[in-house]
């Protein structure tokens, strides 16, 4: 029998809301009798920022830090004898945590290290990753119109029903354009966007991302109309979060392009969560 040590995770898929109780039992497997120091589990979670080499674009922080001892030797002569040995163990998840995420500019990630320390030994390690959710904000009020005009006089107005939205949703809402630019090629494009923001030493870098899937484009667009837009919200999108220096946010933007004028853009924020 060789000696070995592994995490077991009672949800089978691992995954996890902020507030949610990972429990599992820690299985240590012996060849012969030891005497350890004490057998600990340590719960970490990671967020990374990092979009250059200089240190000042880099920021490491710990959303997630606990660490609990699951055996302890009473004394030195306390021993495990030869077999198999179960610890069970609960972490509570603070209800607060930013979800696992992999983007451009951070990364979070989750998982839980166990040691068995051994005098005049190598310890022993294992380790389990789990998954974290986004947490599901409480409903909130629909977003205010939002209005871009010019000094030419042409003019956004977009309004949408709802500041929430599931993924997999569909986005429903209205464009309303006063003054296009008569005379000249104009196209209205209404498009749902995402923006990852990344921190380090008080620096901020943004990653823009727009979802082809959820885009309305209309050519030769009239003034004085009000334009009715339906897309859906990608079900593989990854829902709005704000960690330590890293955040995600969503957008529905309207762009107005007119040939030879600026264009002119109307956005408003909405919250994208997990489906119930």
């Amino acid at each position: 029998m060789v000696s070995a040590l592994h995490i077991e995770l009672d949800a089978a898929e691992a995954v996890y809301r902020p507030g949610d109780t990972v429990r599992g039992r820690l299985v240590l497997t012996l060849s012969s009798e030891q005497h350890p120091r004490s057998i600990t589990l340590h719960a970490v979670g990671t967020e990374f920022t990092n979009w250059g080499t200089q240190p000042s674009y880099i920021a490491r922080t710990h959303p997630l830090d606990q660490a609990i001892e699951v055996w302890k030797a009473a004394a030195e002569s306390s021993a495990l004898p030869a077999g198999t040995h179960a610890f069970r163990f609960e972490i509570v998840l603070p209800p607060y945590l930013p979800p696992s995420f992999d983007g451009m500019l951070t990364e979070i990630g989750y998982g839980i290290r166990a040691k068995v320390d051994l005098p005049r030994h190598v310890d022993m390690h294992a380790e389990a990753g789990f998954v974290v959710l986004a947490s599901v904000p409480a409903v909130v009020d629909p977003p205010a119109p939002v209005e871009a005009h010019d000094a030419s006089g042409r003019e956004i107005k977009l309004v949408l029903p709802r500041s929430v939205y599931r993924l997999g949703e569909t986005v429903e809402g209205t464009a309303r354009v006063i003054r296009a630019g008569e005379g000249r090629a104009r196209r209205l494009t209404i498009e749902l966007l995402s923006r990852e923001r990344g921190g380090a030493q008080g620096i901020w870098a943004e990653d823009v991302e727009r979802e082809a899937e959820s885009r309305v484009e209309l050519e030769h667009v009239a003034g004085d109309m009000t334009y009715p837009f339906t897309f859906k919200v990608p079900d593989w999108a990854v829902p709005t979060f704000r960690g330590e220096h890293s955040a995600l946010t969503w957008h529905v933007r309207a762009r107005l392009e007119v040939t030879r004028m600026h264009d002119l853009i109307a956005e408003v924020e909405v919250t994208i969560v997990e489906p119930s």
